[in-house]
């Protein structure tokens, strides 16, 4: 399969999972709000792809995510900064999680938010966008990735014995 077709299916569904387990709902749209105020960016590398996965949201909804995440009322700004990061390494674990199926192990830099009045995704490489909207604003995600001319990924998930755990556990030791 091509890399970015797997990419940009698994960011629609994994982003999707996401913010419904964080009680916002979202509904996939075709194009791309300007109401984002903040976008974080984290950074992945591997054999054969490299890239950057950015987390565009609305303040509303991603107050709403964090509000049900950590059991509060309300947040405060620095929370937001924290959680929108937090968000993106989930997705990019995620997204790491579905690469792994097809043999490929990428690796996580360290998330970096920003924010503006307004922000948008400008680059050369081929992206995996996708937007979604919620019933207080938008979110979207997208993945730059370099990857070598005509490189094809086969699937080939783990055996049984490899077992994973599921999305969003964690494991103490």
């Amino acid at each position: 399969m091509d890399p970015q077709e797997v990419i940009c299916s698994a960011i629609r569904i994994h982003c999707s999972e996401m913010f419904e387990h964080y009680e916002v709902p979202l509904t996939e749209t075709d194009g791309l709000d300007d109401d984002q105020e903040m976008i974080a960016v984290i950074g992945f590398s591997s054999e054969n792809l490299k890239g950057a996965l950015g987390l565009a949201c609305a303040k509303e909804p991603l107050a709403r995510s964090a509000c049900s995440a950590l059991g509060l009322a309300e947040v405060d700004d620095q929370i937001l900064t924290d959680w929108l990061g937090e968000l993106s390494n989930q997705l990019l674990g995620r997204l790491k999680r579905t690469m792994l199926d097809y043999s490929v192990e990428i690796y996580l830099a360290t998330p970096i938010v920003l924010s503006g009045l307004k922000l948008s995704i400008a680059g050369n490489s081929p992206a995996a966008r996708v937007s979604f909207t919620t019933d207080s604003g938008g979110i979207w995600a997208s993945v730059e990735t370099r990857f070598p001319e005509g490189l094809k990924l086969v699937y080939s998930p783990p055996s049984e014995d490899d077992t994973m755990m599921d999305d969003g556990m964690a494991m103490f030791f």
